[in-house]
């Protein structure tokens, strides 16, 4: 794996954990250890865990308000919810 496609799998991962939920600091150690261990055993990032995607599945969804996945989701929620009816005038 070159330093180029270490560094796009790295973006795409830091990407799909951000969208669980993952905060900075989380993220920023995950991707310490994955370096760590890429260098340690030599082999190639996703044919150890796989892409970005399959890796980041690993980790919790979390709805928190204060994380951009959480906020993405209460955003999508909100668009896909029905508008509540306006109240019937009575005769």
């Amino acid at each position: 794996m070159t330093d180029n496609d270490a560094a796009k799998y790295e973006r795409e991962l830091v990407l799909h954990l951000r969208m669980r939920g993952q905060t900075e600091p989380e993220i920023a150690s995950s991707i310490t250890e994955l370096r760590a261990y890429a260098k340690k055993t030599g082999k190639p990032i996703e044919e150890e865990f796989g892409t970005p995607a399959e890796f980041a599945s690993q980790f919790p969804i979390r709805n928190s308000p204060t994380t951009k996945g959480g906020a993405l989701r209460r955003l999508f929620g909100a668009a896909l919810k029905p508008s509540p009816k306006a109240p019937r005038e009575k005769p």
